[in-house]
């Protein structure tokens, strides 16, 4: 994330493996990254058989990052907010909104508690 303001790029590494990946990725450059420590995990298979890692959502320790320095409040936020139609696209719908809701809510108050700045 030293560069969060740069797009996308692929390669024809990239487009050959895009069939070869576990879960659904969203193709964007979300501005910030989280570092999220756990304990414990486990893996769980997605509906292709492929594993992908569950880490919970009880962190030891939580860290956002923007462009080599620690995220605000507000980029993490924005991040996460224009994500949420990205996720939706990508899972074709949601049957649960209230569901995704909780978690995009339980997304921003982890966020709120564990940036720098804790503005909202």
């Amino acid at each position: 994330m030293l560069r969060p303001a740069m797009e996308r790029r692929e390669d024809a590494l990239s487009l050959a493996m895009k069939g070869n990946v576990a879960g659904v990725m969203i193709e964007r450059n979300p501005g910030v990254m989280a570092i999220y420590t756990v304990r414990t995990w486990s893996t769980f298979a997605d509906p292709a058989g492929r594993p992908l890692i569950d880490i919970g959502t009880k962190p030891t320790h939580v860290s956002w990052w923007r462009g080599g320095r620690p995220a605000t409040y507000a980029e993490v936020a924005e991040s996460i907010n224009t994500g949420v139609p990205l996720l939706l696209e990508a899972c074709g719908g949601v049957d649960d909104r209230t569901a995704l809701d909780a978690n995009v809510r339980r997304a921003l108050a982890l966020a709120r508690r564990t940036t720098h700045d804790h503005t909202a």
